[in-house]
């Protein structure tokens, strides 16, 4: 090899050298399991999303997606805020892990912790200077090797930052007022406390949620929320918030499985054509799910003057549906209209509807004491009883068009929450109307609800205005607090009613409750009504 050659070689070799050294500096092996690290083990909601940054305007735009921010708390003038937007860019281009966190730092705060793969990226990030300084970021002191950056401005009254330090591959971060908030996400990254990722009875939540096509998916563990025994030990969900039109959701968690039950498809005719072709919202509860409910509800105080029917055998009651009424099929309470309730119940064949319902009065009026007296009354040719009171009460000075009443409809008996809502609803209808449709030709989901979001929810928040003009009245000062629920909720219907309808349906799998929910445009065309 001459001596040219061999300078070429030399040469060559330290371009390799040096190119390769960059290369591994740079370039990480793409391990979006990773993203888990930095989310610590007591995170009771944990969020995962794919390209955020991409469709964060989509997200915003959709109703729903709204909705849901604002019953997670979230500041939605903190979200739609310019400076997010170069945070998002920044941090969420591909996978990000979005976790919530009840209690975390020094403070002991619940706080939202946010891990996100950035790869080679995030080593470049550590160099660069100008693009920290351009998004708002003011350097911190690191912690356990790495650097951590937080946010010029605070995010709200509290003092709320944004802080985040950049790790081998992955970008790991806190909204907290908290400086040690950062500390401890850090060290459930490093293993120093238990994270997401080291925990064996949530690995397969992760693959589940790597492996879903969904953009948006994630797991819930009740008894973290604090909430009782009676959740599930956990829920798993995924979300489609890109289309504005558009939402829809699924859920499963694991349950004992409910023995079977089933009635001809028929027994349905008497009520749930009516209930599909006036109800602005209404729901069918199954064999299955009546029989679960009832079985399960047996220990509860409110259960004590059925229970003697419920016990050693079959009990009367064989499914359930339940309506709500507006327009013409309105009730009255105090002179003020609202929308009437409908509760119907299938009599098991071979029990007495009228024998059953004289039975069910005189066991509520012997435990609760409520005398109530059933003044009977023909309507067309159903039976109606108007449960009038016997005694001095409130309840006595109601109007008798007021009054509760259950018609005996065949073999349903049907709770109305106003005598006049339930008599229109049994004579004021066009036979024309009646939506035949509605009888199923095969076995229901657990559960099937519909909903008409701006006809339904232009009589919840007549319903609701209604009771807040009732609390004012009666109480201006003390019910400021319960007011200003009601008036958020009413904000929160108001940002739903765009979406049109909405549909729930609950099935079981095996061991499994799936849940399916969606708000606006169906993926098929068709009658999205149980």
């Amino acid at each position: 090899m001459t001596r040219g050659q061999r300078r070429l070689t030399t040469w060559l070799l330290l371009l390799l050298l040096i190119g390769g050294s960059v290369y591994w500096s740079f370039t990480i092996p793409y391990q979006p399991r990773q993203i888990y690290r930095g989310i610590p083990g007591s995170a009771s909601l944990v969020l995962t999303h794919d390209r955020l940054a991409e469709r964060w305007d989509d997200i915003l735009d959709n109703p729903a997606g709204v909705s849901l921010l604002t019953v997670l708390g979230v500041d939605l003038e903190t979200l739609r805020d310019p400076s997010i937007k170069p945070l998002l860019n920044l941090f969420a281009e591909d996978k990000v892990a979005v976790a919530f966190v009840p209690e975390l730092g020094f403070l002991s705060e619940p706080a939202w912790v946010f891990s996100s793969w950035m790869g080679g990226k995030a080593i470049a990030l550590r160099w660069s200077k100008k693009i920290i300084q351009r998004v708002g970021l003011i350097p911190l002191p690191s912690h356990s090797g790495w650097p951590v950056w937080m946010t010029e401005e605070v995010f709200d009254d509290r003092g709320t930052r944004f802080m985040f330090a950049l790790a081998d591959g992955v970008a790991v971060g806190v909204l907290s007022r908290d400086p040690a908030a950062i500390e401890e996400a850090l060290a459930a990254y490093n293993g120093y406390y238990p994270s997401v990722f080291h925990r064996p009875d949530l690995q397969p939540m992760i693959d589940e949620a790597l492996a879903s096509e969904q953009p948006d998916r994630g797991w819930l563990i009740p008894r973290l929320l604090g909430l009782d025994a009676a959740w599930p030990a956990w829920l798993s969900f995924h979300l489609s918030l890109d289309r504005e039109e558009r939402f829809s959701a699924a859920a499963h968690y694991p349950m004992d499985e409910m023995p079977p039950r089933e009635i001809d498809p028929a027994a349905w005719s008497p009520v749930r054509p009516r209930l599909a072709a006036t109800s602005v919202g209404y729901a069918v509860a199954s064999p299955t799910l009546t029989d679960a409910f009832l079985t399960r509800s047996l220990p509860q105080p409110w259960m004590a003057p059925f229970r003697p029917l419920l016990v050693g055998g079959d009990g009367p009651l064989v499914a359930a549906a339940a309506g709500i009424l507006t327009d013409e099929f309105s009730g009255r309470f105090k002179g003020i209209k609202l929308p009437t309730l409908l509760i119907a119940a299938r009599i098991r064949d071979g029990v007495d509807p009228s024998t059953l319902l004289a039975d069910l009065i005189d066991r509520v009026n012997g435990y609760y004491q409520w005398q109530l007296v059933p003044r009977y009354e023909r309507v067309g040719d159903v039976t109606v009883a108007v449960l009038e009171s016997g005694g001095a009460s409130l309840y006595s000075a109601l109007g008798r068009q007021e009054y509760p009443s259950v018609a005996i409809l065949d073999s349903w008996l049907v709770l109305g929450s106003n005598f006049k809502g339930l008599r229109t609803w049994l004579t004021g209808l066009d036979p024309a109307m009646v939506d035949v449709s509605a009888v199923p030709d095969g076995p229901d989901p657990l559960l099937g609800l519909w909903f008409d979001l701006a006809e339904g929810g232009k009589a919840i928040r007549l319903a609701l205005s209604a009771w807040s003009l009732k609390l004012m009245l009666e109480s201006p000062v003390d019910s400021g607090p319960a007011r200003e629920k009601i008036s958020e909720i009413k904000a929160w219907i108001d940002t739903l009613v765009p979406l049109e309808t909405l549909t729930l349906t609950i099935e079981q799998h095996g061991g499994y409750a799936a849940y399916a929910l969606t708000a606006g445009q169906t993926e098929t065309e068709g009658d999205p009504r149980p």
